[in-house]
């Protein structure tokens, strides 16, 4: 402790922030659902708030947190294009999205196509599935 506490005080304002911002950040990826565990295929775009999922469910009851993370300064900038397209065979799933403390929102639980920019205020976003006893299929693209 007195060894990280030395090093910081010979570090500028910028660079404990920046230092403070990356451990921040790999907290963050701990909540994102591990690539191995979900449904369906990611691919990863610039950082982890972005790419593509696909996935066909068939009897799929859970969570999948599938984009987001914890920054303070994200240099992608603080916005998200987010496009969704659910089909909703049986069951129930809704696409949502939490931020910080927030209770999270529903952003799409029927069948269709849904888009929207969306704001990420400092710290923990997420975009995630939650599904019951869910038959369907799922495309989501952010950039």
């Amino acid at each position: 402790m007195l060894l990280i506490s030395s090093t910081l005080t010979a570090c500028s304002k910028d660079e404990i922030l920046n230092i403070y911002d990356k451990v921040v950040s790999s907290t963050g990826e701990l909540q994102l659902t591990k690539e191995r565990n979900l449904v369906g295929t990611k691919k990863s775009g610039e950082d982890d708030y972005t790419g593509e999922y696909t996935a066909e469910y068939e009897n799929f009851t859970g969570k999948e947190y599938i984009f987001g993370g914890t920054t303070i300064d994200r240099k992608a900038g603080n916005e998200i294009e987010v496009k969704c397209n659910l089909n909703i065979e049986k069951g129930v799933a809704k696409l949502m999205f939490v931020s910080g403390s927030d209770d999270p929102e529903v952003l799409m639980e029927e069948s269709g196509e849904w888009s929207d920019t969306i704001k990420l205020p400092k710290g923990g976003n997420y975009l995630f599935i939650e599904a019951d006893d869910l038959y369907g299929s799922m495309k989501l693209e952010v950039n």
